[in-house]
């Protein structure tokens, strides 16, 4: 029986191992692949079991989740970055819970006992303490002033003469740029000069047409110090390293100190600089005579070389030529005021001095800026200024209003923020000083701009406690101010009560005033406002 059951059954089951292994794409030839499937049969169900409850509890999430769909938009890293975000959050709220349970403790302690009493004592005590010594530091303060200027004015009058002299002279041969200065904390003392408002800088650091004019400043004072009657001055070859514009302005100055009543011998082989000290001399007034040394050793005339007379031409401011006050500006490209700036002192006179007929005198004379006219007035140099007590008197009044005007239009608006402050900051290393200077001039010193830029990300792997640092330096220095900035109209207001004594005196008009805080309007912030700044 087994026999005849055996042939049929075993051909079905070859068939259903032949379907087997056509719907598992297989051939009869790897069976043994099957055998392994079947090994690891046991670990796919708990693999696949394990599987099944990670999908219901992630089915189960996202329906919790389902009123804060955006966290399902988040990838795995914004996740984690929330979860340290929050976590921080509750560590920083255990610390506040920690503190104020302290905070709690220490009140009831203190309504226990008399400790509070105590304190309000201890605090009434202490600003009693606090307004006895700011009395004391304000005179202490008030002392220091009045000794350093006594000390000041002190060291001024036991200088030698021969120094105020030479301040005086090169102050005037060089139309007031430079003002001379000595150095009393160097040993041995020594000489600076300061250009406008800049700082003293070393002699070396001068140009060499500069130093020649302080040179020619510092011998002439020394002779009239020592010399019985005025004795000649022989120069050598002063022109040799000067280019054309400088020649000019040291012959100018040699002429000028002739024009005094001294005798100038001036030394040179070189035909081109006899040419443009002759065509120079002829406009100037002044008796000269030129000495041919060829000719007064008799030497061959063929050894002589024919005088070329070339003038050296200094430039010349363009004449008012029949212009309004407006007109001759723009010809004369005057730059407008800058209202940043602490000081007056390279402000053109163009802003200060209305009649065009005096301001092209000055500029011919090559006294461009307010800073100047008031050193000339300062170290004896009015005698280069035609009605020179007026002009600077008139010019005065005008530089109080624009310098009134541009300390109010300051108000709210906090210094540019530049390479320098940067560096001053300490905040900003010497990996990031090209990049964040290149911020600061994109954003043009704007503090609070610099500040948002680097929260924002515009400087790679630049770091939130360098921001804190900068921000801190910012606020201490004027970069970064918390107040608004002044409305045309307040500035006005400013202005006039700066100004009032002039005003009523005469010496000021309202239409003056009405110029100068017009030109802020397109600098305050208001509807107009383009950046530019003002024009006078």
């Amino acid at each position: 029986h087994l026999q005849e059951q055996s042939p049929p059954r075993n051909t079905a089951v070859a068939q259903e191992r032949s379907q087997i292994f056509e719907r598992l794409d297989l051939a009869e030839s790897d069976e043994a692949l099957i055998d392994e499937w079947i090994a690891e049969l046991p670990s796919y169900h708990v693999l696949k079991k394990e599987w099944d409850e990670a999908e219901t509890l992630r089915a189960d999430r996202r329906a919790t989740l389902a009123t804060d769909a955006e966290l399902l938009d988040l990838d795995p890293v914004e996740i984690q970055q929330q979860l340290e975000d929050q976590q921080r959050i509750a560590d920083k709220r255990d610390e506040l819970s920690e503190e104020i349970a302290e905070i709690e403790v220490a009140i009831q302690r203190a309504k226990d006992g008399h400790e509070l009493s105590d304190l309000l004592s201890d605090e009434q005590a202490a600003r009693s303490e606090l307004e006895e010594s700011r009395e004391q530091n304000g005179a202490a303060v008030t002392g220091a002033l009045l000794t350093n200027w006594v000390r000041t004015v002190a060291i001024e009058s036991s200088r030698p003469q021969v120094f105020s002299r030479a301040r005086e002279l090169l102050v005037r041969l060089t139309r007031g740029r430079l003002l001379l200065e000595l150095d009393d904390h160097a040993s041995p003392p020594k000489f600076r000069a300061r250009s406008g408002s800049g700082p003293a800088q070393p002699v070396e650091n001068l140009s060499i047409g500069e130093r020649v004019q302080l040179l020619i400043a510092v011998r002439l004072a020394f002779l009239e110090q020592d010399e019985p009657t005025r004795l000649p001055l022989l120069l050598d070859e002063a022109l040799g390293t000067s280019d054309d514009g400088r020649a000019g302005e040291i012959i100018d100055t040699i002429i000028e100190v002739a024009g005094e009543g001294r005798q100038i011998f001036y030394f040179t082989a070189q035909h081109d600089e006899v040419g443009k000290w002759i065509a120079r001399l002829e406009n100037s007034g002044i008796p000269h005579e030129v000495i041919d040394l060829t000719e007064v050793r008799k030497l061959d005339a063929a050894a002589s070389t024919p005088l070329r007379i070339s003038a050296v031409e200094l430039p010349e401011p363009p004449g008012p030529e029949g212009r309004t006050h407006d007109e001759y500006g723009v010809a004369l490209g005057v730059p407008d005021i800058d209202p940043a700036s602490d000081s007056m002192d390279g402000l053109h006179l163009w802003h200060v001095i209305d009649d065009v007929d005096r301001l092209h005198s000055l500029l011919r004379r090559r006294i461009v800026s307010w800073g100047q006219l008031q050193r000339l007035h300062l170290y004896g140099g009015e005698g280069l200024v035609e009605d020179g007590g007026n002009v600077l008197e008139q010019a005065s009044v005008a530089a109080r209003t624009i310098d009134a005007a541009c300390r109010a239009w300051r108000i709210g608006r906090g210094k540019p923020v530049d390479r320098r402050a940067l560096q001053d900051s300490k905040c900003v290393s010497d990996a990031f000083i090209q990049e964040v200077s290149g911020l600061a001039r994109r954003l043009e010193g704007d503090a609070q701009a610099i500040l948002e830029a680097l929260e924002a990300g515009d400087v790679a792997r630049w770091r939130e406690k360098s921001t804190t640092c900068l921000r801190d330096f910012l606020e201490t220095n004027g970069f970064l101010v918390s107040e608004e900035p002044l409305s045309v109209g307040d500035i006005r207001v400013r202005v006039l009560a700066a100004v009032a004594d002039d005003l009523r005196e005469g010496r000021l008009t309202d239409v003056f005033v009405d110029r100068v805080v017009g030109s802020f309007a397109t600098s305050t912030g208001g509807a107009e406002s383009d950046g530019a700044a003002p024009r006078a």
